[in-house]
């Protein structure tokens, strides 16, 4: 199963906490810590698995290789969105918005290297939420999303940051800023 916030929210887990202990826990197996605290390689592949169940696979949808999250504890993971021609947005568009940095953070925890179990399955998720950022790129106008997907697209060999990073720097102040 994935992780929930709350001991009432038991059956309310959450891709974004699973997301960030499975990277955590990922790096802790993987450097000095892990003399100290014991991971055991089955509870990372669950983490995996639950990651997989929760991925949106019906390739015929928008949404498709995204993930959504019900609950998640920081604002900037539920962006605002605008697009970049001032029109009103669809329910649909906010829905895919939505969901960019909660996959980006996905995608990062599935990336992190180290992570040596449910290595197929990883990959394989990981790189449907790539495919979902890339589609999405051009059309992110939340300066925290964009971050998010530059980083993770950069860190990927075949991923293309270069858009990213330039629709990244477009929002950058200009001026004589402190």
């Amino acid at each position: 199963g994935g992780f929930f916030s709350f001991r009432e929210h038991r059956n309310d887990t959450s891709v974004w906490l699973t997301a960030i202990a499975l990277h955590t826990f990922t790096e802790v197996s993987v450097s000095r810590w892990d003399q100290r605290i014991f991971v055991p390689n089955d509870f990372v592949a669950r983490l995996v698995e639950y990651l997989a169940r929760h991925q949106v696979a019906d390739s015929a949808s928008p949404l498709y290789g995204s993930f959504s999250t019900s609950f998640v504890q920081d604002a900037k993971y539920v962006p605002g969105y605008r697009p970049k021609d001032g029109s009103v947005p669809s329910a649909e568009d906010l829905e895919i918005m939505r969901r960019v940095p909660v996959t980006a953070l996905v995608a990062i925890a599935l990336k992190t290297p180290g992570l040596s179990v449910a290595q197929s399955l990883a990959e394989r998720t990981a790189q449907r939420a790539l495919q979902f950022l890339k589609r999405q790129v051009t059309r992110v106008t939340d300066v925290f999303s964009l971050a998010l997907t530059a980083y993770v697209l950069g860190r990927n060999p075949d991923g293309d940051a270069r858009t990213a990073l330039q629709a990244l720097n477009a929002t950058r102040r200009k001026g004589a800023y402190m």
